[in-house]
């Protein structure tokens, strides 16, 4: 279940119940637990030119310390956004988190 909020102009999606497993493909294999806990933290730059995210992934059964990944898009104004599914896996994304993980910070958290 994710429910969104704002706090200061700063979109914040917290996850939970998220399926035992259902990322470890993505997160370089680590086998997390479904008290697997997300919050995503969308805001954009003070010059309106950037939308960052910052997703912090906890399960203190598997995680020594929460895991943080940042990812950061720039404004296209012209871009045309294309419809996928708010589930990645539904949507076909596979990997999509997996591109801006170190293998070496996951392991360093299990």
């Amino acid at each position: 279940m994710s429910r969104g909020r704002f706090e200061d102009g700063v979109l914040v999606v917290e996850t939970n119940g998220i399926p035992a497993g259902r990322l470890s493909e993505w997160l370089g294999g680590l086998a997390h637990r479904d008290a697997l806990h997300a919050v995503e933290r969308y805001s954009v730059s003070a010059d309106g030119r950037w939308l960052d995210l910052t997703l912090t992934l906890d399960d203190p059964a598997t995680l020594v310390k929460p895991l943080v990944v940042t990812k950061r898009w720039v404004r296209a104004p012209r871009a045309r956004i294309l419809h996928y599914g708010c589930d990645v896996m539904s949507a076909g994304l596979s990997g999509v988190f997996a591109e801006y993980l170190d293998p070496r910070i996951i392991e360093a958290r299990r």
